[in-house]
């Protein structure tokens, strides 16, 4: 890697659907763009087997975040939908370790069921 190449960790997580497979069709383990190296890890949460209890998912959320940043890379996340809300979340307590979170058709706005409120 040269000295001008920035790498990311980019950790991808999916809808309430948890549509993994299908996703994995589309995003490579990893892309080389001009002066910047992206590996991307898709994480699934199992919203559908355990949909009400959020703190596992948002604890080995913040885990890989801790695990990518250690490895001295910068760390993105990208939430779609249910993940984008878990995702603007693992921001929250982990700022320091992220440097970009991307938010697809999250939900924003304070309601019922929402952990924490935001």
């Amino acid at each position: 890697m040269n000295k001008q190449e920035k790498e990311y960790e980019v950790i991808i997580g999916p809808g309430l659907n948890d549509r993994i497979s299908w996703i994995q069709r589309f995003i490579p383990k990893r892309l080389i763009y001009k002066s910047a190296i992206f590996n991307f890890h898709l994480h699934p949460a199992p919203w559908k087997t355990d949909p009400d209890n959020l703190d596992p998912k948002l604890d080995e959320l913040k885990r890989l975040i801790r695990v990518s940043s250690e490895k001295g890379k910068e760390v993105a996340i990208v939430g779609v939908s249910g993940f984008a809300s878990l995702a603007l979340n693992g921001y929250a307590e982990s700022k320091t370790k992220i440097s970009k979170v991307v938010s697809i058709c999250g939900r924003l706005r304070k309601g019922p069921g929402e952990f924490p409120p935001l």
